[in-house]
């Protein structure tokens, strides 16, 4: 019987030196299925949380955050959005350096089935403001210590919150919502950062 050879094998040694590199520590390769990766981001994150949700998901300095914390509170993000904005597709700004709370925020806004807008406070102001301009974002989630820098840029009609303010009162329970390419098409405008993000490809 022959065996299948492998569609590496031809590949260029950049090609294979990147592959043996991410490979599973086990040893072996995890193949994802279509219908895995047709998911939509929370979906597959919510996969994650019945399957590991004591494990270890997101660490930062000396601050972690176990597979069903960080699903609670993505999903207090996402209350928050809903309670604020309601339901509907628009953009929802994020001013965050990258760490845990703003991992929690991408998956807040994508659970409440919005597209989120990074912005990266070490960038110049006058990017920053232009991208909030051109995003048409009317909410800008952020930390504590970037809200006097969201509200130098926000225009008067676009409303600053820090993720601190949300951490009580607030439920946690998932709104079963979701954002995806497929409910972009036809409005017009595309979101990005889902596509980029996703996987997904848009036609």
């Amino acid at each position: 019987m022959l065996g299948v050879a492998d569609p590496l094998a031809q590949a260029p040694a950049w090609q294979r030196s990147i592959r043996a590199r991410c490979v599973h520590p086990a040893g072996a390769f995890t193949r994802f299925e279509k219908e895995d990766i047709e998911q939509s981001i929370p979906d597959r994150f919510h996969a994650c949380v019945r399957r590991y949700p004591d494990r270890l998901a997101v660490q930062s300095g000396d601050h972690a955050m176990t597979y069903r914390d960080l699903d609670r509170a993505a999903n207090r993000v996402a209350q928050a959005m809903l309670a604020l904005r309601g339901g509907g597709r628009e953009p929802i700004a994020l001013l965050f350096h990258h760490g845990i709370s703003f991992i929690a925020a991408i998956l807040g806004v994508l659970k409440a089935g919005k597209l989120y807008v990074p912005l990266d406070p070490a960038y110049p102001g006058a990017r920053l403001r232009y991208m909030l301009e051109d995003s048409q974002a009317p909410v800008v989630l952020t930390s504590d210590a970037d809200l006097t820098l969201t509200s130098e840029l926000a225009s008067p009609g676009c409303q600053s919150i820090s993720i601190q303010e949300l951490e009580s009162g607030l439920s946690d329970e998932d709104p079963g919502l979701s954002s995806r390419v497929e409910d972009w098409r036809g409005t017009g405008r595309l979101p990005l950062a889902v596509s980029a993000v996703s996987g997904f490809v848009p036609v």
